[in-house]
């Protein structure tokens, strides 16, 4: 997999679009200065939907989704299952309000997404 660094800078000048092709395309965010699974972010495109992912355990063996669009163009908003309570509380008021938004629990939570989607 080809890794972009420092020279990301440049890149406008030099690309005008810029396009992963995949059945599952990801584009990786890492922090450098971080160590696994800190400062670790993907985007994620799969099965029509698009994710913006966090890591929560090295190598992604596991993983809270900050933010889902599903193929409608429907989004839902996620909050990790690791957030503040005060996160959490305003999630749910949130949700308790009708808008989409997700609060995990740490039980099953991908397929629950996919399935609110």
């Amino acid at each position: 997999m080809p890794i972009v660094t420092d020279g990301l800078a440049i890149l406008p000048s030099i690309v005008r679009t810029v396009q992963i092709r995949s059945a599952e395309n990801i584009l990786d965010l890492v922090e450098t200065d971080q160590t696994d699974p800190a400062g670790r972010w993907r985007w994620r495109a799969n099965g029509n939907k698009v994710y913006f992912e966090k890591a929560t355990a090295a190598d992604w063996a596991s993983y809270d989704s900050a933010l889902l669009m599903g193929s409608l163009g429907a989004t839902c908003f996620v909050v990790a299952s690791d957030a503040k309570a005060e996160v959490k509380n305003f999630a749910q008021l949130l949700q308790h309000l009708g808008y989409p938004t997700w609060v995990c629990d740490g039980d099953n939570d991908q397929e629950e997404i996919q399935a609110a989607i």
